[in-house]
């Protein structure tokens, strides 16, 4: 330890260190998810919880964009306070990076949600009430699967490579090739790729169809409330033959 310690208070005396860097993904504090997707959470969240749990999750239920989830799409939290039963919804801005990774984390996550908060189950996190979700959901939105984990390949910006034993990074920022060397070999990095385009993938088709439905229900229905027209849609769109759901572009 004291040798360790000289040598890195030499390596400053001397110049500028060279630090080595990990292959785990890097997370910055202010990653935060894209406009379109945070706009697009509440609504996913709002139009799941009519079509598939008949609006028994509570409306106000916290969805939070969480940059520190790296590795997880998502996450619930349950919590209970004064005896009473809540439950939170963490997002990852840097995996999910296309609406159709939003809404089927979503919609795994409301899952968790509905065992903990209507069922009281929270062990195992994957057990007969979560799969009874699971399946109702599967059944009522038929486009969506329910699988046990987030299996997304986290995408980065930024691909950096060492030019000696071939070892990639990703990166979400970029670094300083001049302070920074491979972390298996201690080889000099290089930008290898650089990726800026963003996703432009269509919404889903349940979310096509209220928002060509909505204006309409809302004219006839002027003093309805929005839950109750979000209900009488949800309805309407789960009568649909499923290839008139396909359908909906």
């Amino acid at each position: 330890m004291m040798f360790a310690a000289l040598l890195l208070g030499t390596r400053a005396l001397v110049g500028r260190s060279v630090r080595c860097v990990s292959s785990r993904a890097h997370t910055v504090a202010s990653a935060r998810p894209t406009q379109q997707l945070a706009a697009l959470a509440p609504s996913y969240f709002e139009a799941l919880n009519v079509a598939a749990f008949e609006s028994e999750l509570p409306a106000d239920l916290v969805l939070r964009w969480n940059p520190r989830l790296r590795r997880t799409a998502g996450r619930c939290r349950f919590i209970t306070m004064d005896k009473t039963r809540h439950a939170e919804i963490e997002l990852s801005p840097r995996v999910l990076t296309s609406a159709d990774r939003l809404r089927t984390t979503l919609a795994h996550e409301m899952c968790h949600a509905a065992q903990w908060l209507v069922d009281g189950e929270a062990r195992p996190p994957h057990g007969a009430a979560f799969r009874r979700w699971a399946r109702l959901l599967e059944e009522r939105v038929p486009d969506i699967l329910i699988t046990t984990t987030h299996s997304y390949a986290i995408n980065t910006r930024y691909v950096y490579r060492c030019t000696s034993c071939g070892q990639t990074y990703g990166r979400h920022s970029r670094m300083c090739l001049e302070t920074r060397c491979c972390g298996r070999c201690r080889g000099a990095l290089t930008l290898d790729s650089e990726d800026s385009t963003e996703s432009t993938r269509a919404p889903p088709p349940f979310a096509n169809f209220v928002r060509r439905e909505y204006a309409a229900q809302r004219k006839r229905w002027p003093h309805v409330s929005h839950q109750r027209i979000m209900t009488a849609l949800g309805r309407k769109w789960r009568r649909r033959p499923r290839k008139a759901r396909k359908a909906v572009a």
